[in-house]
């Protein structure tokens, strides 16, 4: 459900920003705590006319790509697709369309502030999977900040009931799954752009997913396509994607990441109150201590990478 920083974000020297820069970065940063869970609501709701996951994920893809498309126009954008490194694309697509083809699924079952918050523990797989990959080291700080952000986990899921042993898990492979999209990004070629990123992202997924609806579409799915209103969402799904990226990119360019990336978690309240007001739903006392849990491991995390390195760690894509 979360996108990954802006490419260059991870790579740019620290540097002094302007106060009013940075006072620019941080609302943009907010900006964004407030379209994931209104991108989350609006998959919810194509879930509840019965749009599946797959279907929404093509919808998605190619609503985005038509954004792209004219921006193809300028020589640079036409020169950065086709000099970017294609197999590191396809690996950082490849994760992160399934990470989000996970969510998505999981937002058909599950209440939004529960999705949202399992989300939280992508920091968690970011570190144990950079430590075979990228040779990093970790403390036995660090380790304690992954059980209590596991901890965290199952605190969040109890709510969820019978849908534990099934769509939780996919919940959770979702999460693992950007972490591993996160990686990619840190193998990344400096030499791909942001807009080869995002181009190839919502290329290969209007490509995969699309030939996947055409081939599983069920009865629900065509008569969901025939409501009006199914294409307003996803409408205003595809234009919450574009200005996540742009608010995402604002928001890292001008801001230190460690500020930025631990606001992210005001997600959880935006997440709460949307599933409250809109679908009825509201956490219980075991899942917002859950939720707790997940949020101190998850901004240690932030703390300790940007200690190391000046990387935020969230991610996503919805």
């Amino acid at each position: 459900m979360s996108p990954p920083p802006p490419d260059g974000a991870a790579a740019a020297p620290p540097r002094k920003m302007p106060l009013s820069d940075a006072a620019l970065g941080i609302l943009a940063m907010l900006g964004t705590t407030i379209v994931v869970p209104l991108m989350g609501m609006s998959v919810k709701l194509l879930a509840e006319e019965g749009l599946g996951a797959i279907s929404t994920m093509a919808l998605r893809s190619a609503g985005v790509l038509a954004f792209f498309l004219p921006l193809l126009l300028w020589p640079s954008n036409r020169r950065a697709i086709v000099v970017a490194d294609k197999k590191a694309h396809f690996w950082h697509a490849l994760f992160g369309l399934t990470s989000m083809a996970c969510f998505y699924y999981g937002l058909g079952f599950l209440p939004l502030v529960v999705v949202t918050s399992i989300n939280f523990t992508t920091p968690i797989f970011v570190m144990l999977l950079a430590i075979p990959l990228l040779s990093e080291k970790a403390g036995a700080g660090a380790f304690a900040a992954v059980g209590v952000g596991f901890l965290g986990t199952v605190l969040a899921l109890e709510p969820a009931g019978e849908a534990f042993s099934g769509v939780s898990l996919v919940v959770l492979l979702g999460a693992f799954l950007t972490g591993c999209m996160i990686i990619a990004i840190r193998r990344m070629p400096a030499a791909s752009t942001h807009f080869a990123v995002l181009f190839y992202y919502a290329a290969l997924g209007t490509l995969v997913f699309g030939i996947l609806a055409l081939l599983t579409a069920t009865p629900e799915d065509w008569t969901a396509l025939k409501a009006p209103h199914t294409w307003v969402l996803v409408g205003l799904i595809a234009v919450l994607a574009c200005a996540l990226q742009y608010l995402l990119t604002i928001a890292y360019r001008l801001s230190a990441s460690t500020s930025v990336a631990a606001l992210d978690y005001l997600r959880l309240i935006w997440a709460a109150l949307i599933g409250w007001y809109v679908f009825a739903e509201w956490p219980t006392p075991m899942a917002v201590a859950g939720m707790g849990l997940i949020t101190a491991s998850g901004v240690w995390l932030i703390v300790r990478q940007k200690k190391r390195r000046p990387a935020p760690l969230h991610a996503a894509q919805r």
